[in-house]
This record gives C-alpha cells, sequence and structure tokens, in this order.
C-alpha cells in the first residue's frame, strides 16, 4: 500500500500517542499501588471536630495517643482559623502506607484574605482496622510566596 507522506505521518504520530497514553497507564497503575484511603476521611472528621470543640475524651475515644491528644487541645488555642477551615471543607488527599503505619493527609480551603492558601492537615495512623490509632499530627498552614524574579508564585509550607 503506497500512503502520501502526509497520511504516514499522521499514522505514526496517532500511534506513538496512543502508545505514549497507554505506558503512562500503566505506570500510574504500578505507583498508585491500588490503594484506596477512603476510609480514613471520617476519622480525619471525628479528630478535627473533637480538636475544634476541645473534646479530649472524644479524641482519647477514637484511639488517640496522648501526645497527640495534647497537641490537639493546644492546636486549637494556636491554630483555630485551621480548625475552623479543615471542619467546614475537609478533604481526603491521600496516604501512603509503610508497614502498620499510614501517613495520611488532608487539605481545606483557607478563608479568602488571611495569609494561608489552604490548610494542611497530615495524620499517622499506627495499626490497622479498628485498632488503629492516631499516633502524630501536624497542621500547615500553605502559603503563596513569589519565585525569585517572577511574578509567579509557588506554594510554601510554614507550621
Amino acid at each position: 500500500m503506497n500512503l502520501a507522506p502526509r497520511t504516514r505521518t499522521l499514522i505514526v504520530r496517532v500511534g506513538v500517542t496512543v502508545a505514549t497514553c497507554v505506558l503512562a497507564w500503566l505506570s500510574m497503575g504500578i505507583y498508585s499501588g491500588g490503594r484506596s484511603y477512603a476510609g480514613y476521611a471520617a476519622p480525619g472528621r471525628a479528630f478535627v471536630r473533637a480538636a475544634l470543640f476541645r473534646d479530649s475524651a472524644g479524641l482519647t475515644r477514637q484511639g488517640v495517643l496522648p501526645g497527640v491528644v495534647s497537641w490537639a487541645l493546644r492546636a486549637d488555642r494556636e491554630r483555630t482559623a485551621a480548625l475552623h477551615a479543615l471542619d467546614r471543607g475537609l478533604a481526603l488527599g491521600g496516604g501512603y502506607r509503610m508497614g502498620d503505619t499510614t501517613l495520611v493527609w488532608y487539605s481545606a480551603s483557607a478563608p479568602k484574605g488571611g495569609s494561608c492558601l489552604y490548610w494542611s492537615l497530615n495524620l499517622s495512623f499506627v495499626g490497622q482496622g479498628p485498632d488503629r490509632r492516631i499516633g502524630k499530627a501536624r497542621v500547615e498552614c500553605v502559603t503563596p510566596t513569589p519565585l525569585p524574579g517572577s511574578f509567579i508564585t509557588a506554594p510554601s509550607r510554614h507550621t
């Protein structure tokens, strides 16, 4: 079959594009690990709600370790804006599992006019299933910072 050079070029380009898309899709499947962290959404919301209302008994009932309970009670006074924003619009970002520990991150938009673009909450769960406990917690304010020599801003984390 004798195809015109433009037709052959088009067929090659389409083939390369399809092959690239298939390889990208396969590599995303390999690196995503197929894990779903949706089961961590409710514990994250419950943690934020208990910390917001300084409910130490509620935090303890959730299996939060004592150091994290005191952090959560302190965080309410220091990061009231963060906890309010997280309570209003907590979104599960994803997670990473290593051994019996799972790090899960959440985010929420910060109110307009403040110094933060959004608030980030990182919770470290120890154990699996109903026996899992929150072993560490961290809230971060992500702010825009100008890139050197430009008007473009990039997120910057401040704790």
